[in-house]
């Protein structure tokens, strides 16, 4: 492992860029891998950043004949290039080709991701990852053809990041570490590819999904499916799904299925003789006490105060 990492930087200042190398080391905030010695040259770098506190940002700047990939694990990033800004939530990827100048627009208290620098090939001829060449062009053409910034992920590339410096940390330098190297950051690059080109059609699918779910907890707000059950029936991550679902709804998952729950107790208050008791236990809540001091809060009255008051 090399203590401290050389990546290709050049800061981008208006038509022209300055060639340079970032020399950034490593830090109890930053972990950070060069490949290269692995026989992984295409990896020009590798990183986990956990932001302890508001730090300086690099720059606008580019990777000379690099993509770069990050992945949001917890936080939001707001990365801006000269197109605009694209804020990342967690499951989200920032992608940039090498001649797109970009920059974190702010580092704070939290932030977590992972990122990866790929060097296409400086010449025909020179495979990568152990490919042959006609596999190593194509995986090159498929990545210089993601012209998005920012798409949704799924889970995979969290597990295959952590699955690569868990080998970075613990698996001793020899052809068994490579092989093990090649073989993850080929997944990495894959699901990738795969990721940005689900496109529109996928992010469809997916809100198309989101909107059952929801659709489905107005229907049955009893139900007792964790956050956890919820995201698996949308096919999301759980921070995805719960970023998703508050923008769809104005509320987090679970403060809307309460307030669908206090909607119905009021249906039945209002249309039915059901006793408190009753409604209570088949809304899911945990006593009548329970249902009283949430709908109190909901609705500035208790349930047999909304319920006398419907005769007047």
């Amino acid at each position: 492992m090399n203590d401290k990492p050389e990546f290709p930087y050049a800061k981008a200042g208006g038509r022209r860029a300055v060639s340079s190398k970032s020399n950034l080391g490593a830090s109890n905030e930053m972990h950070l891998f060069s490949l290269a010695q692995d026989g992984l040259e295409c990896i020009a770098g590798v990183g986990q950043s956990h932001i302890n506190f508001l730090r300086a940002n690099f720059p606008m700047h580019v990777h000379p004949g690099c993509i770069e990939v990050h992945y949001c694990l917890r936080g939001s990033l707001t990365f801006a290039t000269e197109s605009g800004e694209f804020r990342c939530m967690p499951g989200d990827v920032f992608l940039t080709q090498p001649k797109v100048a970009h920059h974190l627009v702010e580092r704070r208290r939290g932030q977590r991701h992972f990122w990866l620098l790929f060097k296409y090939p400086a010449r025909r001829g020179t495979p990568v990852l152990g490919l042959s060449q006609k596999e190593s062009d194509l995986l090159c053409r498929r990545l210089a053809a993601i012209d998005k910034c920012r798409f949704p992920a799924d889970s995979r590339l969290k597990q295959l990041f952590q699955n690569l410096f868990a080998v970075c940390n613990t698996e001793p330098r020899g052809a068994f570490r490579t092989i093990k190297l090649k073989s993850i950051a080929l997944m990495i690059l894959l699901v990738i590819i795969a990721c940005a080109e689900r496109g529109e059609a996928g992010e469809e699918h997916a809100n198309r999904r989101l909107m059952d779910v929801i659709a489905d907890i107005r229907r049955n707000p009893a139900q007792t499916a964790s956050i956890d059950e919820l995201a698996r029936r949308a096919a999301l991550s759980e921070s995805r799904f719960s970023f998703l679902f508050k923008q769809a709804t104005g509320l987090p998952p679970h403060a809307f299925i309460v307030s669908c729950r206090i909607e119905e107790a009021r249906r039945r208050l209002r249309d039915t003789d059901d006793r408190i008791a009753k409604i209570a236990r088949d809304l899911g809540f945990a006593s009548p006490r329970h249902l009283t001091m949430q709908f109190r809060q909901h609705c500035d009255m208790s349930p047999r105060q909304f319920r006398d008051g419907r005769a007047t």
